[in-house]
Formats: structure tokens, sequence, C-alpha cells
């Protein structure tokens, strides 16, 4: 079982070949935040995992974590994949769009006949204010998703190609209309 430090990673026990990148770093820290509302009146919620070595007069490259789901819901929780890009120096924002579980039914249900519409759009938004922050590096930004993520990433360069430096769809369907039918 893993014997935590803050700011540090430690283990009481050996670990997986997979931890081992995380060996000798510091731990990033999740910052939780609202963002603006969308067109009808929701508010998001989102969290930044900024750099371990992160100063505020620096810029950063970004990557946005786009939803899986559309139901899944992103809480503050450790990852590893957002400490891994944290520690190679990537600020990481990801969201709870609508449609995500644990805001209520009309939360949830307001993807219903509009998958890929209003929760596209409120990603969109989220990685619109980040890129207004000092240390953001507009021109440095990139999208990657997983399944219904990958589906967004997959949308977000076709609607908004000038937005995205880089993209990686892990696994995104590129017909979701054709896929539920």
């Amino acid at each position: 079982m893993p014997n935590w430090k803050l700011g540090t990673v430690s283990f009481a026990t050996s670990c997986s070949a997979a931890a081992q990148p995380l060996f000798n770093r510091a731990v990033a820290l999740l910052h939780s935040f609202d963002f603006a509302r969308s067109v009808d009146c929701f508010k998001n919620q989102g969290w930044v995992v900024k750099p371990t070595d992160f100063h505020p007069k620096r810029k950063y490259p970004l990557i946005l974590k786009t939803p899986g789901g559309p139901h899944a819901k992103y809480n503050g929780g450790f990852n590893f994949t957002y400490q891994d890009h944290a520690a190679k120096g990537y600020v990481v924002l990801y969201t709870n769009p609508r449609g995500s579980i644990g805001y209520g039914s009309a939360w949830r249900e307001a993807v219903y006949m509009d998958v890929g519409g209003k929760d596209f759009r409120d990603a969109g938004m989220a990685n619109t204010y980040l890129k207004t922050l000092p240390y953001v590096d507009a021109s440095k930004v990139g999208v990657w998703g997983l399944s219904y993520g990958g589906f967004f990433q997959l949308l977000a360069v076709t609607e908004m190609p000038q937005a995205y430096a880089a993209a990686g769809d892990v696994g995104g369907g590129s017909d979701n209309v054709e896929a539920h039918v």
C-alpha cells in the first residue's frame, strides 16, 4: 500500500513499472475552479494541474483532457497521467461538462439529443478561459481524449483547428450517431 507524503512520491512497498516515472518527483497540486456560465446559464466545474516546478511568470503549454462519458465524472483525486504531464512541464485542464453525473438530473440530461453540442461548448469555454491566464502559452495548446473524449477531441480539431497545436485521439468514435442507432 502506498505511503504518500505531501509534495513528493514515496512508497512503503515496491511499485509497478508504470509508476516508476513518478519516483523522486514532486506531486502537482490540483486547483478546482468554476468557469463562465454557458449560453443557457449552467455553471461548469473544472480542475487545473500546474507543473510541479510552476513559476507564475513563465508560460507553459496546456493540455485539455476532454471528458469521457458523456456521463463520466471527474474529481480532484490523484491521476497518474495528469501528474506525469505536470512533471514534464504541462498545465493540464479537465472539466465536468454537462452530462456528467453528480450535478443533478437537469445537468446530466442536458446532453440528451445534443451529444457533442452544448457539452462540447462547455469544455471549449474552459479552454478559452485558461488561454487568457498569464502562465499559459496560447500557441501551445493540445487536446486529447479517450472513448467519448476521443470523439470530443476529433470534434475539437474539426470545429476549431486553429485552437490546437496538437491532438490525440484514443479510441474515439468518429460517427457517434451511427454507433448509437
